[in-house]
């Protein structure tokens, strides 16, 4: 690869990890956390993680909704991550704002789980046994999950594995240009000078 290609890759490299690096994310995920008191007949806590919210964003609905955990008390054979599909969801209204949920009201109807958030009720329901966990306090936690950007984190390595490369080449240009220097010098003090 000729130098000057070499020099293009590396710097198209990192002008478009820049870019990726810099660009806000699109979608937020959020865990969510909330424990059984006495509107539930199941004690425990459901957490789950809630996909696809735009910040800044009011009257949205997630693009996927997972429970990670419940009590076993419940009754349920799901395996989790259980995922709850869009076309799960009967309603949904996600307000976030500054990278937080402000306002969460979401009902999810899925393989006879129910998943309700509203002022002031959360809780998961099993219709199979008439077992539920939640609250009627409006405890519930939301906590922003992290999103790992693997594309963004591959573009800036080949950015840098490209200028280690050209700096590399651009050493060994450096060592072959001043080996031929110092042979033509030779050559140049020989001529002016027989006795060297």
């Amino acid at each position: 690869m000729q130098f000057a290609n070499l020099r293009g890759v590396a710097l198209a490299g990192l002008m478009a990890a820049a870019c990726a690096l810099a660009s806000p994310a699109l979608a937020l995920n959020f865990t969510f956390t909330f424990s059984n008191n006495s509107y539930g007949n199941v004690p425990g806590t459901v957490t789950g993680e809630i996909v696809g919210l735009l910040d800044n964003t009011n009257g949205q609905t997630p693009t996927q909704v997972y429970l990670d955990s419940y009590p076993a008390g419940l009754g349920f054979a799901l395996t989790t991550p259980f995922a709850m599909l869009p076309g799960d969801v009967q309603y949904s209204d996600f307000n976030v704002s500054g990278g937080e949920v402000t306002y969460a009201d979401l009902r999810v109807t899925t393989d006879g789980a129910l998943l309700q958030m509203n002022d002031p009720y959360r809780y998961l329901y099993n219709y199979a046994t008439g077992k539920t966990t939640g609250n009627d306090a409006n405890a519930i936690t939301f906590a922003p999950a992290s999103v790992p950007e693997p594309a963004s984190i591959g573009v800036l390595a080949v950015g840098l594995a490209g200028l280690a490369a050209r700096r590399r080449r651009a050493g060994q240009a450096s060592i072959r240009c001043a080996t031929k220097q110092a042979a033509a010098t030779k050559a140049s003090l020989c001529l002016t000078n027989p006795s060297y």
